[in-house]
């Protein structure tokens, strides 16, 4: 009995969209480590193209970040913020990587502003949400070792990251338990006098900023 190819989509894990797999096998898709560590060094290889370029090796995830920087370089391109939604991201700072946008002065410098702006908007917050009986402050990370860090140490702005970290004070990245323990902090009882504040959590890269030890924009 012949089946069509409609009948053999399957829901995409990221979007939900039922969509059809290139690879798949008994109507099921192919796993990714027989994808990435078999199928496509073979095609490479039958190509004559190489396994690896500037962003890494080629995987069956790449598909996906061609497609995104496809989407938002379009005459009608989609925004970041739809390209996240599309993709199923949780950070726009994934969007990012996907789309291949990469940071130079003008964005850096729009970057800075938007950070600034969101600190007046946690300070007036303050007054409103205080009247309620309500706290509000935020934090503002450094480089902290994420997936999405690593993906960009390995990036073309990976150097900008490891000047960064050399620059610092602390010479290293921050692990995630050491934002959430901040957080808990001012979450909890201990900060109840804490309220408009952000707290700046990067290792002393700021500070190296201000001190000459790094470029500013």
């Amino acid at each position: 009995m012949a089946v069509s190819l409609s009948e053999l989509a399957i829901p995409d894990e990221k979007t939900g969209e039922l969509v059809d797999f290139l690879f798949m096998y008994r109507g099921r898709p192919i796993g990714k480590c027989i994808i990435n560590h078999t199928i496509i060094p073979t095609l490479c290889k039958k190509a004559g193209v190489p396994e690896k370029d500037t962003r890494g090796s080629i995987t069956s995830h790449r598909a996906r970040s061609t497609i995104a920087s496809q989407l938002y370089n379009a005459k009608q391109p989609m925004s970041l913020f739809a390209l996240k939604e599309w993709l199923g991201h949780r950070r726009l700072e994934s969007t990012q990587w996907y789309a291949k946008v990469t940071p130079d002065k003008h964005s850096m410098v729009a970057y800075i502003i938007s950070k600034r702006a969101n600190h007046l908007r946690v300070q007036a917050s303050s007054i409103s949400w205080g009247k309620r009986g309500a706290r509000v402050n935020s934090i503002s990370p450094g480089i902290i070792l994420t997936p999405l860090a690593l993906h960009e140490l390995s990036s073309p702005i990976g150097d900008m990251y490891r000047t960064m970290i050399e620059a610092s004070p602390a010479k290293r990245m921050a692990s995630p338990d050491e934002i959430a323990v901040a957080a808990n902090f001012l979450l909890g009882p201990d900060a109840g006098f804490v309220t408009g504040s952000d707290l700046l959590i990067d290792g002393g890269v700021i500070s190296a900023m201000l001190a000459g030890l790094l470029p500013t924009p």
